[in-house]
């Protein structure tokens, strides 16, 4: 069956972010010739009944989301159903970022709609394959749109830019989860993040369930105990992710580090210059202004590519991320990005002490990238692949 029809649907996340990326995603398949509607999910309820029904008559050939918060409650209704249950749509693709996290609302469907997973990290459509053999999925890195700019105007007055949030402080201590957990799957919990801390290419739930076999915990199952064993990888990845990003900025305490992110930098002690909170369309502005921006890849991604990395670059700014698989292996360390050991960023300190002084290298370099970008990271680049896969499915 050619695809034909597209509703994406947006609205359903708190993330400004992926509702940019909705908009781009239909563009994207529009400049393919293929009819594309958006259903809002943030508009009043009677609002999002009436598109519903008139999408019903259109007959899409396919839904396609950002997130599967797809719940919606019909006005005459008595119960809520997912959003495709309303549509009737033949097909559905759901972009998400973490399997594991998104595992709930993925596994019902899996029971009634032809659903097909593009799983922004690789680690996870590994591991949906050996959880549910069945499954459709396949990997689709994030990307970016590319619109023909003008030359900016903007002048580069941030040496080193760090667009990061950092979430509640209690996640840094392991301690304050002890009571959640039995004592060994406590210590498996502490173990893990040690061992991940050291070892920050390995997927938390490779490391997780290992460290169990290990153990020897033999009342742990993966049938039974999925949403303790979820529970866990959702603190580790809290706890790697909020420890590396409190490191970096400490170690790089001596250079002219601007922070933008969640209030919560407000307590963190620095001497980095912290201006508040930056909004997904203001941060392209930030980018603009940077020579260089650093970068702590979430470990629900780690097999992946974050699309801030790629916003930098596109913005002109050279990227300084932690080392990642997919990293390595669409840009070239020292030629279009600077990659480097998240556990151990002292490391960087002596590298960026003549690194930043030196304009033109971090120039040629950061072009170097953003040509890069526009030539393989676009949202073009991966309709492509969707389409790529949807044909190799049948649809």
């Amino acid at each position: 069956m050619q695809v034909a029809k597209i509703v994406i649907v947006e609205g359903q996340s708190q993330f400004n972010m992926l509702n940019v990326l909705a908009g781009d995603l239909a563009y994207s398949f529009r400049q393919k010739g293929i009819q594309v509607e958006q259903l809002n999910l943030s508009q009043k309820i009677e609002t999002i009944n009436d598109n519903i029904e008139r999408l019903r008559e259109w007959q899409p050939d396919l839904m396609v989301s950002f997130c599967p918060h797809g719940l919606f409650r019909k006005p005459e209704a008595n119960k809520q159903l997912w959003i495709w249950e309303y549509l009737d749509c033949p097909h559905i693709c759901w972009v998400v970022d973490s399997a594991l996290t998104h595992f709930p609302y993925i596994y019902p469907a899996l029971n009634s709609k032809n659903l097909i997973l593009a799983c922004a990290d690789e680690y996870n459509e590994a591991w949906l394959k050996i959880c549910i053999p069945e499954v459709k999925a396949f990997y689709l890195p994030h990307a970016v749109n590319f619109y023909e700019e003008s030359e900016s105007s903007e002048v580069r007055d941030v040496p080193l830019s760090f667009l990061s949030s950092i979430g509640n402080m209690q996640s840094m201590e392991l301690s304050n989860f002890a009571k959640d957990f039995s004592p060994s799957m406590y210590d498996v919990l502490v173990e893990v993040s040690d061992f991940l801390w050291n070892n920050p290419e390995v997927f938390i739930w490779d490391a997780l369930v290992e460290h169990i076999k290990q153990a020897d915990i033999k009342d742990i199952t993966l049938d039974k105990d999925l949403p303790l064993l979820i529970k866990m990888f959702v603190i580790i990845e809290q706890y790697l992710r909020t420890r590396k990003k409190l490191f970096l900025v400490n170690a790089l305490g001596d250079f002219d580090l601007h922070v933008w992110g969640s209030t919560q930098w407000e307590s963190v002690k620095g001497s980095f210059v912290y201006h508040g909170t930056v909004s997904f369309a203001e941060s392209a502005a930030v980018f603009r202004k940077s020579d260089c921006s650093l970068h702590i890849q979430t470990s629900q991604i780690i097999g992946g590519l974050h699309e801030r990395i790629l916003s930098a670059m596109l913005g002109g700014s050279l990227v300084i991320s932690e080392y990642t698989k997919e990293l390595r292996r669409s840009f070239i360390n020292g030629e279009n990005i600077i990659l480097f050991n998240p556990s151990k960023p002292e490391e960087l300190v002596p590298f960026l002490k003549n690194f930043l002084l030196d304009k033109t290298r971090i120039t040629s370099m950061a072009a170097s990238a953003k040509q890069q970008v526009i030539k393989e990271h676009t949202m073009h680049n991966r309709v492509e692949k969707i389409l790529s896969v949807l044909n190799k499915f049948n649809i």
